[in-house]
């Protein structure tokens, strides 16, 4: 998967995550900022990672040129590959395969890492192959030293690569003539013998068709070359010593063919201690070895995906984990919805009602749910509820009958409280109804008088109350006996001009003693002088007799 779609891969999962914590979950505000601040963060810490491990390995990637549409394995060659590929080449393509040169450890797990970083759909063509020339090595502790870097950094590579395949290829020299020299595969199951005209044979079988003095000699050399490789590459590779893992061999292959020799080398000096046979002298080929072809086809099949299948295989990975994810919340919303109105309406129904108030706020708590309800049955569910677990349709006709089957009891209707009319008072100014020192009235304060009978008549049935008043001038006695007569005159004037009954007037005479300014000026004294006709709100004062009513 190239690196906008991993780009695209991780912004779409946090895009995802996203939605369930802002539409799905039941979170509080502070949760879903925390979370989308913690989904953010993460996906920075992808992309530095992501870019960092770029940077590190596209040094790697330099020197690399992959076909976009070979289909072949890819194998990388490790160990001794001077005798493979010619100087300053690091590239070698066959039928079967393009083989690339690793000339240290480091080269080797920087490579795969970069591989597994920007070229995942090549990863089920990966293979690994581990060249062993004898003859070029002289130092048995320094090839011992190779290998063991070797072994750490094949390690790591099936840490991140777990089934990745490594061939184990030996290169001998023999002096064998007459016959051509095949591959001789070793595994769990024996030997076998690929040639290139042919399958794989048994090595039983094919001495058998070939002549049986060369082929003998053939096996003399297998032998030996098999013992080598297990006394030195095996045992360094798989033996338990170190705090290394073994590095497990899936194939062993051996040919010989002849390369360049160093003197004194390594096989010439394991076939002096340990054999009779007689070593090949040192001596140079310029010719390149060959690779095993024709076994890359029997290694172990490695599952893997293509480019679009990786990218199918992690946006199903992401969607089935979101699904579900949101079934599981839309689930607990449900649940919650389901387990509130039912609360709400097993409280409801257990509210006798008096008081009315508690069932009343119940009542309203019933009417939102409903309302909320059937705005979810014409509009559709909001999307928390949704993925096909929706339950609240079945609680609504349930709510709807709890609302209906009662009505709280109609309140009393207040009586409406009747206001007592306030007493009103008329006042007379007496210098228009009477003369100095007089108790008669004047011709003239009949047009008074009038006014003032009209006032009385719009308060029919209220007790008229004549008060008279003087001034301090005098004596007062006098005074008061003044203010009485004139109360007395005015009342006489109502009696005769109207039909108001006698027993709803009263009469007062109060002299001086309520003066309403002062009487030490001419204008108080004035005011003073005066008679005030106090209408006074007694329905039954003044109510007439039943006899009278009645005719």
């Amino acid at each position: 998967m190239n690196v906008l779609l991993q780009r695209l891969m991780a912004i779409g999962a946090a895009g995802l995550a996203l939605l369930l914590i802002w539409v799905y979950f039941p979170l509080l505000p502070l949760t879903r900022w925390l979370l989308t601040l913690a989904v953010a963060a993460l996906l920075a810490l992808i992309t530095i990672s992501e870019w960092r491990s770029r940077r590190q390995f596209m040094h790697s990637a330099a020197g690399l040129t992959l076909p976009a549409e070979f289909e072949g394995a890819l194998v990388l060659v490790c160990g001794d590959s001077e005798g493979l590929f010619a100087p300053g080449e690091s590239t070698r393509r066959s039928k079967q395969g393009i083989y690339l040169a690793m000339a240290t450890p480091d080269q080797l797990l920087a490579t795969v890492n970069w591989l597994v970083a920007s070229q995942s759909s090549r990863l089920p063509q990966l293979s690994l192959m581990l060249s062993v020339i004898p003859e070029q090595q002289d130092d048995e502790a320094v090839f011992r030293g190779q290998l063991h870097q070797w072994r750490a950094a094949i390690g790591q590579c099936r840490r991140r690569l777990p089934q990745l395949n490594l061939l184990l290829c030996g290169y001998f020299s023999a002096p064998i003539v007459g016959v051509a020299t095949p591959w001789f595969v070793r595994d769990v199951q024996g030997t076998t013998v690929w040639q290139d005209d042919c399958l794989a044979q048994p090595l039983s079988e094919w001495m058998q068709q070939n002549n049986v003095a060369e082929t003998f000699s053939q096996t003399v050399w297998l032998d030996s070359a098999l013992s080598w490789l297990n006394k030195l590459v095996a045992d360094e590779l798989q033996h338990p010593r170190t705090a290394l893992p073994a590095v497990e061999i899936n194939l062993l292959a051996v040919t010989f063919r002849q390369g360049t020799a160093r003197p004194d080398n390594l096989w010439q000096q394991f076939l002096q201690r340990s054999s009779l046979l007689c070593a090949p002298a040192a001596c140079h080929h310029a010719s390149r070895l060959p690779f095993p072809d024709l076994l890359l086809t029997i290694l172990p099949q490695r599952p893997g995906f293509t480019a679009g299948q990786q990218l199918a295989l992690n946006g199903g990975t992401c969607l089935s984990l979101f699904l579900i994810c949101a079934m599981l919340a839309s689930f607990i919303n449900n649940q919650r919805l389901i387990r509130t109105i039912s609360s709400d309406l097993d409280n409801y129904q257990q509210l006798s009602g008096n008081p009315a108030a508690p069932k009343l706020q119940a009542q309203q708590r019933l009417r939102e749910h409903a309302q909320k309800l059937m705005r979810y049955q014409r509009q559709g569910e909001p999307q928390q509820l949704a993925m096909g677990l929706y339950q609240g349709g079945k609680l609504l006709p349930r709510v709807q009958r709890a609302v209906a089957n009662w009505s709280p009891p109609t309140p009393p209707v207040p009586k409406p409280q009747v206001v007592a009319p306030a007493p009103q008072t008329l006042r007379l100014d007496t210098l228009s109804l009477f003369d100095i020192a007089s108790a008669q009235l004047k011709p003239g304060a009949t047009k008074v008088l009038i006014n003032a009978l009209v006032n009385i008549k719009a308060k029919p049935g209220w007790l008229i109350v004549i008060a008279g008043h003087s001034d301090a001038t005098g004596h007062a006695q006098k005074n008061q006996q003044l203010s009485l007569a004139r109360a007395e005159s005015v009342r006489n004037w109502i009696l005769g001009m109207s039909d108001i009954p006698a027993r709803c007037i009263a009469v007062q005479g109060y002299g001086a003693s309520q003066p309403i300014a002062s009487n030490e000026t001419a204008a108080g004294r004035a005011a003073n002088r005066r008679v005030e006709i106090r209408l006074v709100p007694d329905s039954g004062a003044c109510l007439a007799p039943a006899s009278t009513a009645d005719r």
